[in-house]
């Protein structure tokens, strides 16, 4: 093997990039890119630290031409090797999917899924075609034996196909995205020494004897081949589900805005209750973070619909940072909370009593007969129906009809009018939330803890029917004939 091969064999087993390998030697990218090509060749200082850094001697370097050496170039290989390769490749997939721009991450993401349902589909085809010849080669055999033979063949079959699938995968996404991206950047060092280029130097004569140059950290750059070819399908369905996505997002961002105006309002009125002690300090350190929360996800969001890049590492601070702040108002508030006094307020449900009317007919239905009705009380003096309802007193009961024609196609039925009754339970309008909140605020800047019991009740607690037999029974009928 020639020299060129023999270093980029060597440096690759190494796990080093020529960006790497120039650094540690002190020249440029290009130098080494050059020796690789054929194209130049360093000299023996440079040769002995090639050996060095590359845990080689010179034999296995130089070339095999001139050290009269014609045994064919080996390498070791190891399982660091397979993981080091392993590793790289992982490296080098992430590195690719974190600067593709988003539509080339849906692309990529459809593409591969795409290739995958291709992949299974084959793989069911050819399964189904081996099922029928192996299920006829085995028939003879008896049952016994037929289903042992099957099932090992099934498992052997599917780990083929899945490792098979697995490499061919590998392989097209290889081909298909990672060998059209280079990342260049240095995490190592934010300025390095290296070598001028040959052709700078001959080019200038008057800096010649100036070989070096310091050069700052560069950004990570991704250079995309251009004669990589793309699919108009998949890049119109990365476009489709785009929109689809921001639109989502726009969705999602609606109660994030209103979210954050309700914490600024909060806010604001926990700061100007801050004289009532340490417990509203504790709310306004909480509200705190919570909208530093809050606008990371509106920042999020506004970055991904507007096509932004993302500043990863201040949105991480930052959220972490608000749910520390937010955590630490918490503890403050709580435990501050805990030293007040404990006083109890029961919340005593009262009740109170309606008494309504409806004059009996012949198509009428109760809906609530069967299902919230407490007692039925046989009268045979009332021609008409008594509804005697116990609610609870802060709403109110309505009782309501509904006239309907019945759409059996029966001719018993048919174009009959039924009324169907419905009772309804409503709140008062007078319910005040803001006493509400004033009695609260009041009880904690009195440094009292209130903790309510709460009876368990029912808006509506009974209902009592006041009719006749007769009545009720055609009541009865008419409910069981238009919901049967």
């Amino acid at each position: 093997m020639k020299f060129c091969d023999k270093l980029s064999k060597l440096r690759k087993n190494n796990n080093m990039s020529q960006e790497q390998l120039a650094d540690k030697l002190g020249v440029s990218r290009q130098a080494v890119s050059k020796w690789e090509s054929g194209i130049s060749f360093p000299d023996m200082a440079k040769i002995i630290e090639l050996c060095k850094i590359l845990n080689c001697n010179m034999e296995d370097l130089l070339d095999d031409g001139t050290t009269g050496n014609n045994k064919t170039f080996e390498t070791k290989i190891s399982i660091n090797t397979y993981l080091k390769e392993v590793l790289d490749f992982i490296t080098k997939t992430l590195n690719m999917f974190w600067s593709m721009t988003t539509i080339e991450k849906i692309k990529c993401i459809l593409e591969m899924g795409f290739i995958i349902l291709i992949m299974i589909l084959i793989w069911s085809i050819v399964g189904g075609i081996i099922q029928s010849i192996f299920s006829g080669l085995l028939y003879t055999l008896s049952p016994k034996v037929y289903t042992i033979i099957y099932n090992i063949s099934s498992i052997i079959y599917k780990i083929f196909g899945l490792i098979t699938g697995a490499i061919l995968f590998i392989h097209i996404f290889k081909i298909r995205y990672l060998d059209y991206f280079t990342t260049i950047e240095d995490n190592n060092a934010e300025t390095k020494t290296k070598e001028k280029p040959i052709e700078e130097l001959e080019q200038n004569q008057e800096n010649k004897n100036e070989r070096k140059f310091i050069e700052h950290k560069k950004n990570k750059i991704i250079i995309r081949d251009p004669k990589h070819s793309t699919y108009n399908f998949f890049t119109l369905l990365a476009h489709l589900v785009l929109w689809g996505l921001k639109f989502l997002a726009i969705l999602l961002a609606i109660p994030c805005v209103i979210s954050f105006i309700f914490l600024a309002f909060a806010l604001t009125t926990s700061i100007y209750l801050i004289k009532g002690g340490i417990f509203f300090v504790g709310t306004t350190i909480i509200l705190i973070g919570c909208l530093l929360v809050n606008y990371i996800i509106l920042k999020i969001i506004y970055n991904f619909i507007l096509d932004q890049k993302h500043n990863f590492k201040r949105i991480f601070i930052i959220f972490i940072v608000g749910l520390f702040i937010a955590g630490l108002g918490g503890g403050i508030s709580f435990t501050t909370y805990l030293t007040f006094n404990s006083t109890t307020q029961s919340n005593e449900i009262q009740y109170t009593t309606k008494e309504e009317t409806i004059p009996y007919e012949d198509n009428i239905i109760l809906n609530f007969l069967y299902y919230d009705v407490t007692e039925i009380i046989e009268d045979n003096t009332q021609e008409n129906i008594i509804i005697e309802t116990t609610y609870n007193k802060e709403g109110n009961t309505i009782l309501e009809d509904d006239v309907f024609i019945n759409s059996y196609y029966d001719d018993k039925y048919l174009n009959k009018t039924i009324k169907e009754y419905s009772i309804y339970y409503l709140m008062s309008p007078n319910y005040n939330f803001i006493d509400e909140l004033n009695y609260l605020i009041d009880k904690l800047e009195n440094k009292e803890r209130i903790d309510t019991y709460y009876q368990e009740s029912r808006d509506i607690s009974e209902i009592k029917i006041y009719i006749s037999k007769d009545n009720l029974e055609q009541i009865k009928n008419n409910y069981e004939d238009y919901y049967a």
